[in-house]
């Protein structure tokens, strides 16, 4: 489960340098996102057309929680029970939320989980089967689209490669399957909704580094930020319009973020 580390450190950075981006590009206005009052920290991970937001924050027993809510600070907040960390990933513009939980003990598992706006959590399914393991959703669309990935846990107390995973509502439906030669596990990070998937592998089983993909009619693209100097390349999000975003990173372990266009299928 390292991976999951290193994927919130680079997705926290890449948001945070599209955003910079965005402002550069074009006259705007940053809205800070308030605090939740007494929180070690708040973070939102995402914003549907109608300006409602989801994330987490952490409470002063370095607890998470899930939040939702309007950029002036209105939110309720959510857990997917009482004894693990929550945090929201994905909104749609219907209000659904796709998140994941975390059970801080031995063995650590993540549960992934759809919240309707009416509040109701529903555990995501393989199959229709519960998994047990690590795992997170990356997006949720607006037509009920669900993509992700997960890692069983095994007997022996490991864990399997990771899977990336698509379906629809609270239940993954298919394996997303690459054709590259070596590849590890999989994570599938975005979705849009005419089901172009995108989201990054490992070049190996066990290996270092990473390279982006996106799924599109069927075919499969690898992406790599074309710099010799860059150890590793993720994509985390694409638009109905192949309009995609990611993060190469160095070996020093400083990083660029990018967007891709798909009219010209280069950084």
């Amino acid at each position: 489960m390292g991976k999951f580390m290193e994927r919130d450190c680079l997705v926290a950075a890449a948001f945070a340098g599209a955003l910079t981006c965005a402002l550069s590009a074009q006259a705007g206005m940053l809205v800070p996102v308030p605090l939740v009052p007494n929180s070690l920290e708040t973070a939102a991970s995402s914003i549907n057309d109608n300006g409602v937001l989801t994330g987490d924050y952490m409470d002063q027993d370095f607890r998470d929680h899930g939040l939702v809510g309007t950029l002036d600070g209105n939110y309720i907040f959510f857990d997917y029970n009482s004894r693990v960390s929550t945090h929201g990933i994905s909104i749609n513009k219907d209000g659904v939320i796709a998140g994941w939980a975390l059970q801080r003990q031995a063995p650590w598992l993540e549960f992934q989980f759809v919240r309707s706006p009416n509040g109701k959590i529903t555990t995501v399914t393989l199959d229709g089967k519960h998994m047990k393991g690590g795992g997170r959703p990356g997006t949720f669309t607006d037509n009920g689209q669900i993509v992700g990935y997960y890692e069983a846990l095994k007997k022996d107390g490991s864990y399997s490669e990771p899977k990336g995973l698509l379906g629809q509502g609270s239940n993954y439906e298919s394996k997303i399957a690459l054709p590259f030669k070596g590849m590890g596990g999989i994570f599938a990070t975005g979705v849009n909704n005419t089901g172009d998937v995108a989201g990054y592998f490992e070049s190996c089983p066990r290996c270092d580094g990473v390279h982006g993909f996106v799924v599109k009619d069927g075919a499969a693209t690898e992406i790599n930020y074309p710099d010799d100097r860059i150890v590793s390349t993720a994509i985390y999000g694409i638009n109905d319009k192949d309009l995609m975003v990611g993060q190469a990173l160095y070996a020093d372990d400083s990083w660029v973020d990018f967007s891709l266009r798909p009219a010209e299928r280069q950084v």
